[in-house]
């Protein structure tokens, strides 16, 4: 995947990068862009509408909640969190509200 977009860090180190939703759409596409800009990736989903085939080659991935995004955040040492996460089902949002209460911040 090649664009035009600038790439940048931290200065000029490479950056530790979480991002949250990594399995999903936007989560995984953001990771890969990370990943080319060469910084080290961490990938949290749960894969509830995400797919681990989705998770850029590069990048470490944790099957687990956003909940438990402090966890790995404490054992990490990030410099950056790119909190792509979310309840996504449109239908499902409306079908069944309460399981949207607390999303995409927090998960029950």
């Amino acid at each position: 995947m090649s664009s035009n977009l600038p790439t940048t860090t931290l200065g000029s180190r490479t950056m530790r990068v979480l991002v949250t939703g990594g399995a999903g759409y936007i989560g995984s596409v953001t990771a890969a862009r990370l990943l080319e800009a060469g910084h080290q990736v961490t990938v949290l989903d749960d894969l509830s509408t995400g797919h681990a085939d989705a998770v850029p080659e590069g990048a470490e991935f944790i099957n687990g909640p956003i909940t438990d995004a402090g966890s790995v955040l404490s054992a990490g040492h990030f410099d950056a969190v790119m909190h792509c996460a979310a309840k996504s089902l449109v239908g499902e949002s409306v079908t069944a509200p309460e399981r949207y209460h607390r999303t995409p911040v927090a998960d029950r």
